[in-house]
Formats: structure tokens, sequence, C-alpha cells
């Protein structure tokens, strides 16, 4: 069954190439990702050097920092 905030579905019997680019949901992170981002920085300044907020702000900073673009077009 499809994930709802997709456009896709998939089934549990089907191949889900994770090393090729979904533009359109890649697309997708960007504002909440961005959110977060902002909410961790607000936290870290409260806590700074908190191991967990750290790494959380690691994670957010990969997600942002993928192209978001179609490299076959």
């Amino acid at each position: 069954m499809g994930l709802p905030f997709t456009k896709y579905s998939y089934s549990a019997g089907d191949a889900v190439d994770i090393q090729q680019a979904c533009v359109e949901e890649a697309a997708l992170l960007q504002g909440p990702v961005c959110a977060v981002k902002a909410r961790l920085v607000q936290l870290l300044a409260e806590w700074p050097e908190h191991p967990v907020l750290v790494q959380l702000l690691a994670i957010c900073d990969r997600l942002t920092g993928m192209p978001v673009y179609n490299r076959g077009a």
C-alpha cells in the first residue's frame, strides 16, 4: 500500500531503488526540514552542544544540502 503523502504506490513485492533520485519528493522535504532546522538552532541556543540536537542538525544539513534537480533532464 502506498504512503499517503506520495503520488506513488508501492506494494510489498515492489523493488524500490533507493539510489534513484526522486526530485518531487526531495523538493517536498525542503520546507519541513528547514523548519525543523530553525527550531533546532533555537534549542541549541538553550542547550549548546547537546549531542542529540547536534546530530539532528547535522542530518538536516545533509538533507538540505542534497541537490534537488533531475539529472536525467
